[in-house]
């Protein structure tokens, strides 16, 4: 969500360097009400984790964007999973820390230019946002790059992104296979980086596995609101 007096290209020159957002969440703890407002957005990835793991837990979870952890924890305490928090800001990640859980972590790291300091294999991946905001499609493809290594092989993706953001969802269909779309709705009150008093948003959650193997083998596709588990 972006003022509506600032131009695209300001707003993520505005907001989106390491700087910056320490800027933001200095002046501004949980900037994008999140631990207030994002409950009923989480839920809905929760949900969705629940449906491709119906036999077991997920044992590893990145959350890249992970702000100030609240999805997170929520994550940690559900599944007892390994979480791992990724931000650009050092701000967001010392806050994230203050209420750390023994099975979360917490890392700095820039998605479009940085290695993210992790070498397990992940069973879900959540990219919060984070692709819209990167400059360019080289910054872009980096962080494809790194959500591919750190993928396990039977491992999903769950991207959550506003509108207008439908190529992101192209590129990534360009090494992945998007087996799940689903557009939600969420609400916002006014926060400090948007006008407006309330916003109702729609925004797109899909998910992602790696593409079936050259042997043949195949599985079918999830309908929308019906995923299931690929083992």
């Amino acid at each position: 969500m972006k003022p509506e007096k600032m131009s695209e290209a300001e707003y993520k020159k505005n907001y989106f360097k390491s700087g910056r957002m320490d800027s933001l969440y200095a002046s501004y703890p949980d900037p994008w009400r999140l631990a207030v407002d994002g409950h009923d957005r989480y839920l809905k990835i929760l949900t969705t984790i629940d449906s491709y793991f119906r036999e077991r837990n997920p044992e590893r979870i990145v959350d890249l964007g992970c702000g100030e952890g609240v999805l997170s924890r929520m994550l940690a305490r559900r599944y007892q999973a390994q979480v791992y928090g990724i931000d650009i800001s050092q701000t967001a990640v010392d806050r994230a820390f203050e209420d750390k859980q023994e099975n979360t972590f917490f890392s700095v790291c820039d998605m479009g230019k940085g290695i993210v300091p992790l070498t397990q294999k992940m069973d879900v991946i959540i990219l919060g946002d984070i692709l819209y905001y990167l400059n360019d499609k080289i910054e872009v493809a980096h962080a494809i790059s790194e959500v591919d290594r750190l993928l396990d092989v039977d491992g999903i993706i769950i991207m959550t992104e506003f509108p207008k953001t439908r190529k992101y969802v192209k590129l990534l269909s360009e090494r992945f296979d998007l087996i799940h779309e689903s557009r939600e709705v969420v609400r916002y009150k006014k926060t400090p980086i948007d006008l407006k008093e309330n916003s109702q948003l729609t925004y797109r959650l899909t998910v992602f596995r790696r593409k079936e193997q050259s042997d043949g083998s195949s599985d079918e596709l999830c309908e929308a609101g019906s995923p299931s588990r690929h083992s």
